[in-house]
């Protein structure tokens, strides 16, 4: 994420990060993404790790990345969607600051962060 400039549009930016290599092996892990919408200062955050990476804290510690990267940026409000049976996305969600609302979209609990 270093590197990533200030984005002055109105229009939505996604921000897509690989969360790391596995030094092992060499490989891709999976993904973390930001959609910055600059008229609110909100970011959608969402992370896809591959299946046999899953359970290594990969996603917890490149969500926890992207929102403190994200706390850098103009961005007040951190939001993610989880569905209420994925316990370790919502594990993740935690991990990163993030807060399970009362609100549910398309069978997902929204999470949410207020960054200071």
């Amino acid at each position: 994420m270093a590197g990533q400039d200030r984005h002055d549009s109105t229009e939505p930016r996604l921000v897509k990060v690989p969360p790391r290599r596995l030094r092992d092996e060499d490989r891709l892990t999976g993904t973390v993404q930001a959609t910055i919408t600059h008229a609110d200062e909100s970011a959608e955050i969402a992370w896809v790790v591959g299946t046999p990476w899953q359970g290594r804290g990969i996603a917890r510690e490149a969500a926890r990345g992207l929102v403190t990267w994200l706390a850098t940026q103009p961005v007040r409000i951190v939001i993610a969607h989880v569905h209420p049976d994925h316990h370790a996305s919502a594990a993740v969600a935690a991990a990163a600051g993030l807060t399970a609302t009362d609100e549910v979209h398309d069978g997902e609990t929204r999470w949410l962060l207020r960054l200071p």
